[in-house]
């Protein structure tokens, strides 16, 4: 799942129609594609989001769009904040509204539900998800947000699903939140 997380953030990071995909770019989402569903799922929910914005991001946009229809499908309540984030990052990656998944408004309710720093029922990695979710959705970031985050990096320079700890996807995941916000600045860098 780390491995997912962190291929699907680099993959973002580069505009899918920067250039065409590398030969290892076309194979990963060729495995992908191959381990769809008919009906476009990619294994569970949290795989089928992830793998959505992976294959948009490798330029497959009918297979991203099948996994995004399969992901509104099977939405369910998405009841924590990264479940709406990774809901809106999965619609806009398959070309749908992250404002109709599953019969709901995932940015409304993402941006109703912030207290603080922090999306309802989240901590570090729903701060910088929301991030990424919200500038996908074409939605302004607060300050809070962007603040909290950076009260939550560890002395050592990494991100975590909690304040104070550190792990190589999250600092990834951080990194491109706060550069997304407008936000990355020379004393974020891990040196």
């Amino acid at each position: 799942m780390r491995r997912l997380l962190l291929t699907a953030l680099l993959l973002l990071a580069v505009p899918a129609s920067a250039s065409p995909a590398s030969p290892s770019v076309n194979r990963a989402a060729g495995y992908l594609i191959r381990q769809q569903s008919a009906n476009g799922c990619l294994g569970d929910r949290t795989g089928t989001g992830w793998g959505a914005i992976a294959l948009r991001a490798a330029g497959k946009c009918s297979a991203a769009r099948r996994a995004a229809v399969c992901f509104s499908h099977t939405a369910g309540p998405l009841t924590t904040a990264t479940d709406r984030e990774l809901g809106i990052m999965a619609a806009v990656a398959g070309g749908i509204s992250p404002r109709h998944v599953g019969g709901r408004d995932l940015v409304r309710i993402l941006e109703r539900s912030r207290k603080g720093g922090y999306y309802r029922g989240s901590a570090t990695n729903g701060a910088i998800f929301g991030v990424l979710a919200l500038r996908a959705a074409h939605r302004p970031v607060p300050r809070a947000v962007v603040r909290q985050i950076l009260r939550d990096q560890a002395s050592n320079g990494g991100f975590d699903y909690f304040p104070e700890g550190a792990q190589a996807d999250m600092t990834a995941a951080g990194i491109q939140a706060l550069k997304s916000a407008g936000a990355l600045r020379a004393e974020i860098i891990v040196q």
